[in-house]
């Protein structure tokens, strides 16, 4: 049996952000537009051509991958990544959310968090949201920890899972839109046009390169977990 090599479409999304953060004029073109969905084909075509890098990289051995990649540069990367997110977005939305609620105004939209609108709205930094952010991660951890290499590629899937389970048992969320849906619609309204900008092409490929591998090498190393530790898969 044979490691596989995933590749996964979530790696493209995942990396738009610290695309626009390395490619200055093009984010400031996208984030200040009257009309950012016209101003991102130009974006979505240049995914398009920077993704065959990552379809060549899913081809390629995980040994080759770590001789590109030592895990000295990925683990660093990677810490990086993830003190940015718990500054930027990860300690505030834990508190109740990231938006204007986390200022705790007297009154107005952002009063209570997420908004006064929610069909459970609390103060920013309430004991529940505390408790259903700690479910949540500790739900990820022990995923990781015990889990079979299936649930360990998927442990943010089942954090969310559990999370969204006791969410909606304890009211903070509502089925007013799914109830008020059509039965059957076409979900595919629109079309989008794709566009190149050129100076982003260099850009993309250095970060899908190393938000590829960074993000695959969890799902490599889960895959060979199950595999005998001697042989040519090492």
């Amino acid at each position: 049996m044979e490691a596989v090599h995933p590749l996964s479409a979530q790696t493209a999304l995942s990396s738009v952000g610290l695309v626009l953060m390395h490619t200055g004029r093009f984010s400031v073109r996208l984030l200040s537009s009257p009309c950012p969905l016209r101003v991102s084909h130009p974006l979505l075509g240049t995914s398009l051509i920077c993704s065959f890098l990552e379809i060549f990289m899913s081809f390629c051995s995980p040994r080759m991958l770590k001789r590109i990649f030592p895990p000295l540069v990925t683990g660093t990367v990677i810490m990086m990544i993830g003190v940015s997110l718990i500054g930027e977005s990860g300690a505030a939305n834990w508190g109740g959310g990231s938006n204007n609620c986390k200022n705790r105004p007297v009154d107005g939209l952002f009063a209570l968090c997420p908004t006064i609108n929610a069909p459970h709205p609390l103060p920013w930094g309430s004991p529940e949201f505390i408790g259903l952010g700690f479910l949540s991660f500790s739900s990820i951890i022990l995923t990781e920890m015990f889990g079979s290499p299936f649930l360990k590629n998927i442990s943010i899937i089942v954090g969310l899972v559990i999370g969204s389970i006791v969410a909606g048992a304890a009211g903070y969320m509502s089925s007013a839109t799914i109830d008020s849906a059509p039965a059957i619609t076409f979900l595919w309204v629109h079309r989008f046009k794709l566009g190149v900008y050129p100076p982003a092409i260099l850009p993309m490929l250095a970060v899908y390169s190393a938000c590829f591998f960074i993000h695959q090498l969890h799902s490599i190393l889960t895959s060979l977990h199950s595999l005998p530790c001697d042989g040519s898969h090492w």
